[in-house]
């Protein structure tokens, strides 16, 4: 302002309206780099890279003197400057990464570090954390699943909860599915359904097994007989 005050403002764009020029800008790597600091980052100026999976169950500390190091780091900049408005749209992250906020000093606590996710498109470097011993959340193989439930208990005169054991349900139900790092985060692209899903599958050891809430559903995208439920769809 004229007196040297600075004054910060928000203010909400239709996205479906824009987007053409939400891609525009997303597609610049003058604003990349500056929405992510890491593709403006040489891996000699990382410490470390601290990984957590969907679940929140395992985490994996790599730092540069690592096996596949350098390239889970250079692949992931290749996949994250490649990101795109319709990937965002169409898919979640699956697990995410901390580095230090002070590139340059060795950090351990979260308030340090600079959060990254690594979103389902990301193959290449899915595949990298993969073989380094990385556990990847995914979605159980359907023959091994005894039951999908779907839940919402936030208001009570909005409720739901279901389970759906027949293996053509099942069926239907999958498609829609995806794994999402953060089930109750917000992203500018991607709305989910308001709903808890967990799924109850036979491990590779036959042990019965409950799935945390990692799943979500994409809002809008239902399978029918799960709509047929949900007052917002009748």
């Amino acid at each position: 302002m004229k007196n040297g005050k600075e004054v910060y403002r928000d203010y909400s764009i239709n996205f479906k309206d824009q987007k053409e020029l939400f891609n525009k800008i997303f597609t610049l790597d003058e604003y990349k780099n500056i929405v992510f600091p890491l593709l403006s980052t040489t891996q000699e100026d990382i410490s470390y890279m601290r990984w957590t999976n969907a679940s929140g169950t395992k985490s994996q500390w790599l730092t540069k003197d690592e096996t596949y190091y350098s390239q889970i780091f250079t692949t992931y900049q290749e996949e994250l400057r490649s990101l795109t408005i319709d990937d965002l749209e169409t898919s979640l992250p699956v697990c995410a990464f901390y580095v230090p906020l002070d590139q340059k000093t060795f950090k351990t606590y979260s308030e340090f570090e600079n959060t990254y996710y690594v979103f389902s498109s990301f193959k290449k470097t899915l595949a990298l954390l993969e073989k380094s011993g990385f556990p990847i959340d995914k979605i159980p193989e359907q023959e091994s699943i005894i039951k999908i439930t779907v839940s919402r208990e936030n208001y009570s005169d909005n409720s739901y909860n279901a389970s759906f054991e027949n293996e053509k349900e099942i069926q239907q139900i999958l498609p829609f599915l995806h794994i999402d790092v953060d089930t109750y985060g917000n992203y500018l692209f991607f709305t989910r359904e308001n709903l808890t899903i967990t799924i109850t599958y036979k491990d590779t050891d036959g042990t019965i097994v409950t799935s945390p809430n990692i799943y979500v559903f994409a809002k809008g995208l239902l399978p029918d007989f799960i709509k047929e439920n949900l007052p917002e769809y009748k």
